[in-house]
């Protein structure tokens, strides 16, 4: 037990520390006034930022239960259920996600076809 409140308190100290070790940078806002005004236009867009997220969130929450109702558990093929399937909640907020994200389409974007044709049109 008291290796976990020693683990715990060691870790308060890392966070705090990194915490102090980003907030000296808002320090030198009061020198240098260009760093004051990207302060100030970070913290005037927060609220923007949270309402954008808000609603990407409720995007991906539709789109997740839409997934789930059309193609759960439809995805059983001869190598068993993939990674990405709707079966659950989670898995498939997940493949939304990965779909929003590309991060599925990075196979095609670095295919053989993709990078002969940048290397036909790229100037030598």
């Amino acid at each position: 037990m008291a290796d976990v409140a020693q683990l715990f308190s060691c870790l308060s100290l890392t966070v705090g520390h990194a915490a102090s070790r980003l907030l000296r940078w808002f320090r030198y806002t009061r020198y240098w006034e260009d760093m004051n005004d990207f302060a100030t236009a970070l913290l005037n867009s927060i609220s923007n930022i949270l309402s954008l997220l808000l609603l990407l969130f409720i995007f991906i929450l539709i789109a997740a239960l839409l997934g789930m109702q059309a193609f759960g558990g439809k995805f059983n093929g001869p190598l068993g259920v993939p990674r990405t399937n709707f079966d659950n909640f989670y898995q498939a907020a997940l493949a939304v996600f990965q779909v929003i994200s590309t991060a599925v389409c990075l196979g095609c974007c670095l295919s053989k076809h993709f990078m002969n044709n940048v290397a036909l049109t790229s100037p030598r």
